[in-house]
């Protein structure tokens, strides 16, 4: 449905299905839109899930690795297979979209244990990127939405009540600061971008 929103704007997409925490679904990611494409400017990691059993005395191992693999790891991989494609074009901006439970030092405690750790681990690893990756070209910027009107806010735990939803942020906006990023010249790094309603 987005692919073909963006065709009626007339916009070049190519749509690939595929499980971001799968590595073979992710090298053929990679290849496809490299192929398609030629070059790869920018990536956007977004992908992101939560779990109702989110507690420490709770949340199921199963649970645990489920949201680590994909909120952490499944970026991890993507940056991986990108990396030598960005390094041989001596450029490239990576944009994690975190979540403000991976900025504060004490994020709300119903974002869940391995929400918060997985968030983290994304923000610990971008900063990486720009320690290692500048000299190549290659930039990150991080940004950490608060609330924003999804699927994923409307949980038990966050469920918005009426007339809340006017209260929250929407996508838009925090596309509107990923394109503000992704703007910046060169020479400038938006390294982190913290956002709240």
């Amino acid at each position: 449905a987005a692919a073909a929103a963006a065709r009626e704007q007339g916009v070049r997409v190519l749509a690939v299905p595929g499980d971001v925490a799968d590595l073979d679904h992710v090298r053929a990611f990679v290849a496809a839109a490299i192929a398609e494409f030629g070059a790869i400017d920018y990536l956007v990691n977004n992908a992101g899930i939560n779990t109702d059993l989110r507690n420490l005395h709770d949340i199921p191992l199963e649970t645990w690795q489920e949201v680590v693999e994909i909120n952490l790891n499944s970026v991890y991989y993507m940056i991986r297979e990108l990396l030598p494609h960005l390094r041989s074009n001596q450029q490239g901006h990576i944009i994690n979209i975190i979540s403000g439970a991976g900025y504060s030092l004490r994020p709300n405690a119903t974002s869940g244990v391995a929400y918060i750790a997985s968030k983290h681990g994304v923000t610990g690893l971008s900063h990486a990127i720009n320690s290692e990756e500048w000299e190549n070209g290659i930039r990150c910027s991080a940004v950490y939405p608060g609330e924003v009107d999804t699927a994923m806010l409307d949980t038990d735990h966050q469920r918005l009540q009426p007339g809340e939803a006017e209260m929250v942020m929407q996508p838009e906006d925090i596309a509107a600061a990923v394109v503000f990023a992704a703007r910046t010249h060169p020479r400038a790094l938006v390294a982190d971008v913290y956002m709240q309603p």
